[in-house]
């Protein structure tokens, strides 16, 4: 693969970046070209450090503030020290495919070198504060935050959900990454969304009774992005599982529960013990169950429920809102 310079400056995850690789065609510019940046992403070549320290079948090594990973027949990847990323293309790969994983596995590497929380998910703008949808892939997170944005809803990340812990008690927030969704074809036309228009960044082989399929993944520009970073509000785990007499149910999480979800949900947490970071971990979580309210979305497997879950949270927001309120006219009288 040719790569030719062209650094192109621009915000996410809270961050100032400095890139060879452009960034969602969507995503505005930084045309402040003196500011200091907070990351450098460059091309380089990797291949005969991963044959140094790889092992046969690995599929990571991690050091001490140190990240690098193979993506087969894309690229390997460098993370080092919190502020640089490096992409070493294998072959001929399509920029929305090298970008699939900066902005997933390598962005979320270099949060966590950063001490910054990297959920796996995606997040929306309710009223002021953002909310987290997180679960195991192909619960419907993407499509459920594609329900939010098609009813008017600020758009804050996809895949990967950047919270931030400030010392002293300051509430937990989320900052705003990329203006783009990653979505399955299966999904396009519940949105009216024309896919021939639209990149393909992932496509994956599947097992049809006789034949093999081939299931596609597509990139879609986002328009309304939540500019500033908002604080926590709650977060839900979607989940596809069989409802009595509904198509959809929410539960809240208690504490033991919602910290093991959290911890299951935390993007890259193999690579979170050899970078010797279980202890922030660990408090990170600990934060989390104890300032942040988390609940569990059940629905209905094979069938399209994403119109009603938009329903059924944005209810609940509003119910658990205006309970707040209502007791706190009780504290002030």
């Amino acid at each position: 693969m040719t790569t030719v310079a062209l650094t192109y400056r621009y915000s996410a995850f809270g961050l100032r970046f400095r890139s060879d690789i452009p960034p969602a065609e969507a995503h505005d510019l930084d045309n402040d070209l003196e500011s200091p940046s907070d990351v450098a992403v460059t091309y380089g070549q990797l291949e005969e450090l991963w044959l140094e320290l790889a092992g046969e079948n690995e599929a990571y090594v991690v050091q001490e503030n140190f990240v690098m990973f193979l993506i087969e027949n894309t690229a390997h990847y460098l993370v080092r020290d919190g502020n640089k990323i490096v992409v070493s293309p294998i072959g001929n790969p399509p920029i929305e495919k090298l970008r699939l994983f900066l902005d997933g596995y390598a962005v979320s590497a270099l949060l966590l070198q950063r001490r910054v929380l990297p959920l796996h998910g995606s997040a929306i703008a309710i009223q002021g504060k953002a909310y987290a949808f997180v679960g195991q892939s192909g619960a419907g997170k993407s499509t459920l935050t594609r329900a939010f944005l098609e009813r008017g809803y600020g758009f804050l990340t996809d895949d990967v959900i950047p919270v931030s812990i400030p010392e002293g008690g300051a509430a937990p927030v989320v900052m705003p990454a990329l203006p783009e969704q990653k979505l399955w074809q299966e999904c396009l036309p519940h949105f009216d969304l024309n896919r021939s228009s639209l990149p393909t960044i992932y496509t994956r082989e599947v097992q049809r009774g006789d034949t093999v399929a081939r299931r596609m993944k597509y990139a879609v520009a986002v328009e309304r992005l939540q500019r500033e970073a908002l604080p926590l509000g709650g977060v839900f785990e979607l989940v596809k599982e069989p409802c009595r007499n509904e198509r959809v149910s929410l539960h809240p999480i208690q504490k033991a529960e919602k910290f093991q979800a959290l911890l299951q949900h935390t993007f890259h947490r193999a690579i979170i013990p050899p970078l010797g970071l279980l202890k922030w971990h660990f408090g990170a979580i600990t934060t989390l169950v104890r300032e942040i309210p988390a609940y569990r979305l059940k629905r209905t497997p094979s069938l399209f429920t994403a119109h009603e879950l938009v329903d059924l949270i944005v209810s609940h927001i509003e119910e658990a809102q205006s309970y707040d309120r209502g007791i706190n006219i009780g504290q002030s009288r």
